[in-house]
């Protein structure tokens, strides 16, 4: 076993997995005031499967990757901008959210779109490990793995778009809103997305300079988000 797999033990990745759930659970439960909020509890089961299966196949298949989704360490100035208004709008989100869907029923979203919206929140956390699955180098922070050896990934979600994980991302915080039954917090959202697609020009000038292979990679995949679109 390698010195990452050995710092991520069972106890700690469970610790990590509890800790994600509470920091999610417990603002949406006091500002909702609503204990018994049955789509945040689906939500929080549905996370749970997903983060627990992913971090313990990480720690057995990919523990570098394990290590840099949980480090900061290589951002540019820039990205940890970006990275540190997308936390402050999640936490704009999940305020939202949990007043409109969990306390006040601003939105009437009927129950089959919020199961709609649970199916994309599945969707895209698979297309999310599906990512970390196909990309070794699928880093939280823009910076390329020169010493690790990084190559172009052209295979999986990325024979389909250039950048898979912020699909997923969006198409997970997208039905996630219509899930807990909030319209209001399709604004929230609908910001979050634009600060992904605000990093993806980042990202590109990135790999085209420092990655061999990407701009010929580009020629082939011509979309970045949504096939047929963009």
């Amino acid at each position: 076993m390698s010195e990452t797999s050995k710092k991520f033990s069972t106890p700690v990745l469970i610790a990590l997995i509890i800790f994600t759930d509470v920091m999610q659970a417990l603002p949406l439960m006091l500002l909702s005031g609503n204990f018994l909020w049955i789509e945040m509890w689906i939500y929080i089961l549905i996370f749970t499967i997903f983060m627990t299966y992913t971090m313990f196949w990480l720690r057995k298949n990919n523990p570098q990757l394990l290590e840099s989704r949980t480090s900061m360490k290589g951002s540019s100035k820039t990205d940890k901008i970006i990275l540190s208004l997308l936390g402050v709008v999640c936490i704009v989100y999940f305020i939202v959210v949990s007043l409109d869907g969990g306390r006040f029923h601003w939105s009437l979203v009927p129950v089959l779109v919020k199961i709609l919206g649970f199916i994309g929140v599945a969707f895209g956390l698979i297309i999310m490990f599906l990512v970390m699955k196909e990309n070794a180098y699928a880093s939280k922070v823009l910076r390329i793995d020169k010493e690790g050896g990084q190559k172009v990934i052209t295979t999986g979600p990325y024979a389909v778009v250039r950048h898979p994980m912020y699909t997923g991302y969006i198409l997970m915080f997208s039905g996630l809103t219509i899930a807990l039954g909030s319209l209001f917090g399709l604004i929230p959202t609908t910001i979050i997305s634009i600060l992904m697609i605000i990093r993806i020009p980042l990202e590109e000038k990135l790999l085209h300079e420092g990655l061999e292979g990407y701009t010929e990679y580009t020629e082939k995949v011509k979309y970045r988000l949504i096939p047929k679109i963009w």
